[in-house]
């Protein structure tokens, strides 16, 4: 495993602010006597030095990652901030860039059960899957996730500003709900105690 892994495993835990990241990293300036910029740029620091750290130990985890959650959040919630001060126009790249991207990871989804028994089998990726339930299993569980990831970029792509954030919200609370609902039949099954 390698960097990589770091990053997309980041990539998804970000979800759905993911669109946001590459802007909100370029937005990262050395600080001026501005405490936003001040704590934009320390929490952008302390991302890269936890990415660097994970990246260059020699055991690698994808859980590991989850040290570059909080720092990542602050410096996209930072951003959405100064998003919703400036003009429609202008904030316009940015939401679509996070409507492609939600997109993009339903499409994603989707073709995970195309991929099943070539090059994936459920077992590996959760264990403990019946063997009945093999075939079936992804698409119970990425079906329900890519629709709300669908609708929520539908959404965002159509709405206002504001709108687009509660939109956000709303992924953000349905999609992990999407996964555990279209789970738990196979992990009722998979682990019954």
């Amino acid at each position: 495993q390698s960097a990589i892994t770091f990053l997309l495993a980041t990539a998804l835990g970000l979800m759905p602010w993911t669109g946001f990241l590459p802007a909100a990293i370029w937005g990262v300036r050395r600080p001026t006597r501005d405490r936003r910029s001040a704590v934009r740029f320390t929490v952008a620091m302390i991302a890269v030095s936890s990415l660097l750290f994970y990246a260059l130990s020699a055991s690698k985890l994808a859980s590991y990652s989850l040290a570059l959650l909080p720092p990542l959040s602050v410096v996209v919630g930072l951003f959405l901030d100064d998003i919703l001060a400036m003009p429609r126009k202008n904030a316009t790249a940015s939401f679509r860039a996070t409507g492609v991207a939600l997109a993009a990871l339903a499409l994603g989804l989707l073709a995970i059960p195309l991929l099943h028994g070539s090059v994936l089998r459920t077992r590996d990726l959760i264990g403990g899957v019946p063997t009945a339930q093999d075939s079936v299993a992804f698409w119970r569980l990425v079906v329900p996730i890519a629709l709300v990831l669908l609708a929520g970029a539908v959404l965002i792509l159509r709405l206002p500003n504001r709108g687009r954030i509660a939109a956000l919200y709303a992924v953000g609370l349905a999609a992990p709900l999407a996964a555990l609902l279209g789970a738990s039949p196979l992990l009722a099954d998979a682990y019954p105690w």
